[in-house]
């Protein structure tokens, strides 16, 4: 029993301080110089799972095709977080995803979200663009 209490904890604080950093994005949507995130990843059961990044914080992966605004960043890692076991597994950066995003550019991250023979989740064919 106390095992469960303690994952219903970890979980409540986890979609607390997501919705906070999805809340608090959504306040910049009106900002004139605001950068913006797409993000456009394939793959089963992106609901369970969420891209983290450097300065933005966690972005639940079926959240395709839409624009999130964000501050402009350096992007330094992208992790992918699973909610189910809160396992959170980083992820090389490509070349094409060590960037920085200025106001009013938008970068997008693109892969195919496959799972690794230990059970960790990561961005196939992982590549960035910044436009």
């Amino acid at each position: 029993m106390k095992r469960l209490t303690i994952k219903s904890l970890v979980f409540t604080k986890l979609s607390i301080l997501t919705s906070a950093i999805f809340i608090t994005s959504i306040g910049t949507a009106h900002a004139y110089d605001a950068a913006k995130l797409q993000i456009d990843i394939s793959g089963t059961q992106k609901n369970k799972y969420y891209l983290c990044m450097s300065s933005v914080g966690c972005i639940r992966m079926d959240f395709n095709k839409q624009f999130l605004p964000i501050d402009p960043i350096d992007v330094r890692y992208i992790f992918v977080a699973n909610i189910s076991t809160f396992r959170m597994s980083p992820q090389k950066l490509p070349q094409s995803c060590m960037v920085t995003v200025n106001a009013n550019q938008k970068l997008v991250v693109k892969g195919n979200l496959k799972k690794a023979a230990n059970d960790e989740m990561y961005i196939d064919n992982l590549h960035c663009a910044v436009s």
